[in-house]
């Protein structure tokens, strides 16, 4: 019984399809929080430099090599998300002078929006933010105040 299931098992594993992986990017240093816009065509991750410093938010055209770093904020820059409508990007910022979550409006300017000030710096290498699908509000994992754990927060856009 065995021997049978392991044959018919080895069968299946020679002849499932290979998943074709590419290569994005091929930036020295490290490349983290990839997030598609809504259209597929392009990507926003964050990139620390292989000579380290701060993380920044870059835009990439799928199929170019060409990158567009998003903002030029001091401090390091973490977990963007795209709009519903793909005319903009959210991100957490932390730096001397304070945390912050973003917007920016696409193509990349000087003008960003700071919508929020997050208690402290939360799971934000983990997905701490997201974009709601009518585009009117985020889901935020922050701390408020002295509280030991985290919690989820709903922020809206418009107030």
């Amino acid at each position: 019984m065995g021997l049978a299931f392991w044959t018919k098992h080895l069968r299946r594993m020679r002849t499932a399809p290979l998943i074709r992986t590419s290569q994005l990017t091929t930036n020295a240093g490290e490349q983290s929080s990839p997030a598609f816009s809504p259209d597929g065509q392009r990507v926003a991750f964050v990139w620390i430099k292989e000579s380290g410093g701060e993380r920044h938010i870059y835009l990439k055209d799928i199929g170019s090599e060409s990158l567009t770093r998003l903002t030029n904020l001091p401090g390091d820059e973490y977990n963007p998300v795209w709009s519903p409508s793909g005319k903009e990007i959210a991100f957490l910022s932390s730096s001397s002078v304070g945390l912050g979550l973003y917007i920016a409006t696409l193509p990349p300017s000087v003008a960003l929006r700071k919508v929020y000030i997050p208690g402290i710096v939360t799971h934000w290498h983990n997905g701490a933010l997201s974009w709601s699908p009518d585009g009117k509000s985020f889901v935020l994992a922050d701390h408020i105040g002295e509280q030991p754990s985290s919690s989820l927060y709903l922020i809206d856009i418009e107030t």
